[in-house]
């Protein structure tokens, strides 16, 4: 059977599919690819960043790194704060599952809001996170804040960090452009109901570091 990648899909004879499931066994092929980071496979096939596609990716991703902890080091921040946050909301079979992987989802997420892996990821992060914070989800919004104390408060070499994970976004390597995006989200709190706390939180950022939130705002 000739197969040709640019043409229409085909599903292959039963005799080559059983073929293939023999030697993906025997020689661990799907290991190697998962494992690969030149090219990093794992993340040419999530594709996008996006809160979609990793939506997209999760019922395929949480048991690669289920069995492969070291793959979380790999992934992108934005996709570590989404499984995270899912660590945090499900309930049942899956929650046992995710809750042995949310401490070292924690360290990734914690690592990208600090700035370890650069501004891009910082700011995808905390994007992702806030995006949450101003749900109009109930559920959305408490697992979002539980992320973000756990980040950037209850942490045990901050002894000297404030008890607000807002005001602790202040001293982060990316503070700057970190504030410009928690202002954008606060402002969307103010429309959702009982989130009328977030009006204060703006006022205090704004008293803290005013000339970045005139530039959020206005």
């Amino acid at each position: 059977m000739l197969w040709d990648p640019d043409g229409p899909a085909r599903k292959p004879p039963r005799e080559s599919a059983d073929l293939l499931l023999s030697i993906e066994k025997m020689f661990q092929i799907s290991d190697t690819f998962q494992r690969s980071v030149k090219p990093d496979f794992l993340l040419m096939t999530i594709g996008e960043t996006t809160r979609g596609a990793i939506e997209r990716a999760y019922e395929w991703l949480i048991p690669i790194i289920s069995r492969l902890p070291d793959t979380i080091a790999r992934l992108p921040s934005n996709a570590a704060c989404f499984l995270l946050l899912r660590a945090y909301g499900t309930e049942g079979e899956e929650r046992v599952q995710l809750k042995e992987l949310s401490s070292p989802l924690l360290d990734h997420v914690k690592g990208s809001l600090k700035g370890s892996f650069g501004e891009l990821d910082a700011i995808r992060a905390l994007d992702l996170l806030l995006s949450d914070v101003a749900s109009p989800k109930p559920e959305r919004r408490k697992c979002a804040r539980r992320v973000l104390q756990d980040s950037l408060v209850n942490t045990e070499s901050d002894g000297h960090a404030s008890k607000s994970w807002i005001a602790n976004i202040l001293s982060l390597s990316y503070a700057k452009a970190l504030v410009s995006y928690s202002i954008k989200h606060m402002v969307c709190c103010q429309c959702v109901p009982h989130c009328f706390v977030h009006q204060y939180l703006i006022h205090f950022l704004f008293r803290l570091w005013p000339q970045t939130v005139n530039v959020a705002v206005f």
